[in-house]
């Protein structure tokens, strides 16, 4: 006994062979009823159920003249349980009450539902061989035969993007270090300079990543924007240095995912002769708009500038520090902005645990908890290694209010920082905000009493740890980090 296969052949439909228009069905439900229920996208022309066994690369034969189907585009079929879509490439006449269909698996919309359940994620190179006698094929078209054929597999379960940048040979990313070597990659010189970095573009930020053996971590990647395509901050431009830019989930390198602590790197495996480029770290692309005051005293500040880079984000602070406490020393910001460094990257824009959680930024400026984040408490513990106090993240409501902002205000003084942002109206993630928020909080005066010590940039680093952050972790790092930064907020002091 054969088994029969129902077949519906559509009109007006928007699929193409090239995949370059796709529909992402969330459902299987809202699938079927998109292709069995009256809509404007397509149009159902033909439906019968009692076709033998179809092959599923080929053609059909159904009832009818060729007139009838001459707009048939798709069709969709069920076999074995399993159904299956597919773009008809022609229809051809056989007889007056006889048609027959050409036509080739759609592999989106037949496979995208195992796709997304398994996260299964991969790729199929093809090429089209040359118009010339040999290449002939007398098979229909098919996804792995005829006149277009698969030449190349990618893994998969590939989901690491990478950004790829061909830019000219002229182009150098910043003032300190010299122009990137010449790349080697499979014996073959490139003329041009290379780049690749793996990428999340939800967070709008590289992925920290592991080269020769060094960590690297994440950058903004605006930054590097304005780099290659040549712009400067005051709206000037001067040359674009791109000449082809593109995403893709394979590029050629072997790389596995390393886990250290709570970060997780693109451990990049493959022998490539090149090097990693610095972006903006003491570039002299120091960016401060013009008619910005640095006179002080005032609760309030409305400084701007660049904030793409570790060290703009750090000469943008300095001179908000200096705005609200005029009696300010380089020794004494050092020491604070050595903790911040530390603990958010000196970022406003910075939520405890962002990296594991997919940077839901919008959903953490409307409330910071664990809760709100994962649902529970014991979620968010367990992204940890380590034991948290769990005490120490409690607001007045019983939630967990996590680390949030450039100092990672905690519990109720989390909570206390989004009351203050909405008395204001204005983004959580604003510096001069937080900066505000700290010069009158509950622990304001050691703020101002180390922004303006004149103790060493090392003591001030350990004074703010443990009386402002109230935290013993990783003192070291933070006074190794104000003493790197103390003559940038020195020479931002110098220019008034």
């Amino acid at each position: 006994m054969q088994e029969s296969t129902k077949i519906w052949l559509y009109a007006k439909s928007p699929f193409k062979n090239d995949y370059a228009n796709v529909i992402n069905f969330e459902t299987r439900e809202a699938m079927e009823d998109f292709f069995t229920k009256k809509n404007p996208h397509i149009e159902i022309v033909y439906e019968y159920d009692k076709f033998q066994y179809t092959q599923r690369n080929g053609s059909i034969v159904v009832s009818g003249r060729v007139e009838k189907y001459e707009n048939v585009t798709y069709m969709r079929f069920i076999n074995n349980g399993r159904t299956y879509y597919a773009f008809v490439f022609d229809v051809l006449y056989i007889n007056e009450d006889a048609t027959r269909i050409i036509y080739e698996v759609d592999v989106w919309n037949t496979y995208q539902h195992e796709l997304k359940s398994l996260n299964v994620i991969g790729q199929v190179e093809q090429q089209t061989l040359p118009n010339e006698l040999w290449a002939l094929k007398d098979s229909q078209q098919g996804f792995s035969v005829g006149t277009k054929y698969a030449t190349r597999a990618g893994e998969v379960g590939i989901n690491t993007e990478w950004l790829v940048v061909v830019a000219k040979p002229t182009i150098k990313m910043t003032t300190k270090a010299n122009r990137p070597v010449n790349m080697s990659y499979s014996g073959m010189q490139k003329t041009f300079k290379y780049f690749f970095i793996p990428v999340n573009l939800k967070s709008g930020a590289s992925r920290p990543f592991i080269f020769q053996g060094k960590k690297y971590d994440s950058f903004y990647l605006e930054n590097l924007y304005k780099h290659l395509f040549g712009l400067n901050q005051d709206g000037s431009s001067t040359v674009n240095q791109i000449v082809n830019m593109y995403l893709s989930r394979d590029i050629g390198v072997k790389y596995k995912e390393t886990t250290d602590g709570d970060k997780t790197y693109i451990e990049i495996l493959s022998n490539i002769t090149g090097s990693v480029a610095e972006i903006g770290r003491k570039n002299s692309r120091n960016y401060r708009t013009s008619g910005s005051s640095s006179s002080g005293g005032s609760g309030s500040t409305n400084e701007s500038g660049d904030i793409s880079t570790e060290e703009s984000r750090v000469r943008l602070v300095t001179r908000i520090i200096k705005k609200l406490v005029p009696d300010a020393t380089a020794e004494g910001i050092a020491g604070i902005i050595g903790n911040f460094s530390a603990e958010s990257n000196v970022t406003a824009k910075k939520y405890e645990a962002d990296y594991a959680t997919g940077y839901e930024y919008d959903k953490m400026e409307s409330e910071p908890t664990a809760e709100n984040l994962m649902g529970s408490w014991g979620a968010f513990a367990s992204l940890y290694s380590i034991s948290l106090n769990e005490a120490g993240y409690r607001g007045s409501d019983g939630n967990h209010w996590i680390g949030i902002g450039i100092g990672q205000w905690t519990g109720s003084r989390a909570e206390e920082l989004l009351n203050f942002t909405r008395s204001q109206g204005k983004s959580l993630w604003d510096f001069n905000l937080q900066f505000q928020f700290m010069n009158q909080e509950s622990r304001a005066d050691t703020f101002r009493r180390v922004a303006s010590s004149s103790a060493s940039a090392s003591t001030n680093a350990s004074d703010f740890m443990n009386n402002w952050e109230g935290v013993a972790y990783k003192e070291a790092e933070r006074i190794e980090q104000a003493n790197a930064w103390l003559s940038t907020i020195q020479d931002e002091l110098q220019k008034g």
